[in-house]
């Protein structure tokens, strides 16, 4: 699933290119957001690994809210569906593992484009 994104399967991730205007302001904010996207992802997996599903839950919502409006829609989308998978009633640990995974992809991939534009 993750592998044709991301670096699941041992290679570098695709690059994530920012889907915004060619506003000069914008493009310096991604540069900010991108280096604190690094960070974040990083405690996404420490979150994970020590079984903080709160923490992992508080940092998909500020993912989810921040993507989109730094032109990262794809990581809106993502954070997204691991909030959703980790409120529902039903969830399991494999499915919001799934949905982190993908995340976690995704803004691998946002970093590895580093904001710029096609």
């Amino acid at each position: 699933m993750g592998s044709e994104r991301g670096d699941r399967d041992g290679g570098a991730p695709m690059p994530l290119r920012q889907d915004l205007s060619a506003d000069a302001d914008a493009a310096a904010l991604a540069v900010y957001f991108l280096r604190e996207l690094e960070v974040r992802v990083d405690a996404l997996d420490r979150a994970w690994m020590m079984g903080t599903i709160d923490v992992v839950h508080d940092i998909a919502r500020h993912l989810r809210g921040a993507g989109g409006g730094y032109g990262f829609p794809e990581i809106t989308r993502e954070a997204a569906e691991l909030e959703r998978a980790i409120l529902a009633d039903e969830a399991v640990a494999a499915e919001i593992g799934e949905k982190l995974e993908d995340l976690i992809d995704t803004c691998r991939q946002a970093c590895a484009g580093g904001g710029g534009r096609p």
